[in-house]
């Protein structure tokens, strides 16, 4: 089972969000019969395309669809309500139907977690991330997650910030950061050399807001304009 509508209403803050699940187990009530009712936990899951890809996907939670429309590059769909426990997560290609991945994934009761997916040697797969998110104290607060695959271990700068998002390699993730909000220029940095690999200008972080900001892409696509080569892909929670 899961649920298309947010938490909370679009208006709502995502601190608020938070802060509703602190120390909590979400569940609703279901109703098995007229008399007997039973506490389902839920988890709040955010789905993410994270493999290149020109074409689309669709996400399947136990047999499933998730979401109205199919998942392109680099997309994702905000928090959906999902019953918790070990649930199949399945991903095909939109346009054949045709079965490209399936794993059984753990979702845990009363967080809220983020599943990407991943690809890599050209097999897909899945990283999930708890989001553990603390008070902003009216800073921005973002993690930092490199998900390139054929990229070095990288670092992410935000210039004139000193905060550090160092030395992730494939998969890794920091923990989320208190930053002071402003408007930023972003870089890719690998870690042992220095080197820029890439750029993305004027990102603007806002006080009380949680962000992940990713690595995407491939080292190895060289083309001026191609969108599944490295860059940076900035996801507001």
């Amino acid at each position: 089972m899961y649920n298309t509508s947010n938490l909370l209403s679009k208006n709502s803050k995502v601190s608020a969000m938070f802060i509703a699940l602190l120390g909590l187990t979400i569940s609703f009530t279901a109703c098995k019969n007229d008399d007997d009712y039973i506490e389902q936990p839920i988890t709040a899951l955010s789905i993410t395309n994270a493999s290149p890809t020109t074409g689309t996907l669709n996400f399947f939670l136990d047999n499933q669809v998730v979401g109205s429309s199919s998942l392109p590059y680099p997309k994702r769909y905000d928090y959906l309500r999902a019953y918790s426990g070990t649930r199949t997560g399945k991903v095909t290609d939109s346009a054949t139907n045709t079965t490209l991945y399936t794993k059984s994934i753990n979702l845990t009761a009363g967080k809220y977690q983020s599943l990407y997916i991943i690809k890599q040697n050209d097999t897909l797969s899945y990283a999930v991330y708890n989001d553990e998110i603390k008070a902003t104290d009216g800073k921005a607060q973002i993690r930092f997650i490199n998900l390139s695959a054929d990229a070095p271990a990288l670092s992410l700068v935000l210039e004139g910030d000193t905060t550090t998002f160092n030395n992730r390699i494939f998969k890794a993730a920091t923990p989320f950061k208190n930053v002071t909000p402003a408007k930023y220029t972003l870089s890719l940095k690998n870690t042992a050399t220095g080197t820029v690999l890439a750029t993305l200008n004027d990102v603007t972080l806002t006080k009380d807001n949680y962000y992940t900001i990713w690595a995407k892409g491939q080292m190895s696509i060289t083309a001026v304009i191609d969108p599944r080569k490295l860059g940076i892909e900035v996801d507001k929670l």
